[in-house]
């Protein structure tokens, strides 16, 4: 509460329901040395909007009116903030991907409270496909992806509507991949995709210069090499 710009101490001020269910406590609010008076709204079920009235006693005036709008579940947007497609090295925590929940209107409207879904896949990190060897077509044979963690949950946004999804790793993992898909209200997606890395060679590194081992002949007179 001011008067003049000037906070105004030891005000009583009444909350009070002015549309939609929900109940506020305490009602009434002495205000403090720096001319605040706060009060909880509680809403059990948001099927519609709820409007809040504050007004400074004696004689209810003047009153400020606080709206909270319910948005339908086919309403909410998810969009990406940072974090997403993130690169790092094995052995360290990468980033925490950030999402942003919105409603459908131009410009959109953070939505606070807002449920996200989220599904977190950790997998082993292998090279692209390589070609099969003596096959005519030059076929790719796709590497089998391997999993070696996974979590799921619920996050809830802000008063920015914002969630922000952890991403431990484990060093014993080595070098991953971390597929992450989350989700919100009924159209609302997100897929993610986060790489931790082995470390690069170092610049005078020579790859044919390290001994290749040699196996003895198999059955079929076939000899192997790496």
């Amino acid at each position: 509460m001011l008067s003049n710009g000037s906070p105004v101490a030891g005000r009583g001020v009444a909350f009070s329901i002015s549309r939609g269910s929900a109940t506020v406590t305490p009602s009434q609010v002495i205000t403090n040395s720096n001319g605040y008076a706060s009060a909880t709204l509680q809403i059990r079920n948001l099927s519609g909007d709820v409007d809040a009235l504050a007004c400074v006693l004696p004689g209810n005036s003047p009153c400020r009116t606080f709206e909270v709008n319910a948005v339908t579940a086919s309403a909410l947007v998810l969009q990406s903030v940072s974090g997403d497609t993130q690169i790092g090295s094995y052995g360290q925590n990468l980033q925490p991907v950030v999402l942003r929940v919105v409603d459908s209107s131009s410009p959109p409207n953070p939505v606070r409270v807002a449920a996200v879904s989220y599904l977190k896949i950790v997998y082993r990190w292998e090279g692209p496909a390589f070609p099969i060897e003596r096959d005519e077509f030059n076929l790719q044979n796709p590497r089998d992806r391997v999993v070696l963690a996974s979590s799921q949950g619920v996050l809830y946004s802000d008063a920015n509507g914002l969630v922000s999804i952890p991403v431990p790793l484990d060093a014993n993992w080595g070098a991953v991949i971390v597929d992450i898909i989350a989700t919100a209200g009924t159209n609302g997606r997100q897929e993610m995709e986060l790489q931790a890395l082995w470390p690069p060679p170092p610049p005078n590194y020579d790859s044919e210069s390290v001994p290749k081992r040699e196996y003895p002949a198999i059955d079929k007179g076939y000899r192997h090499s790496q």
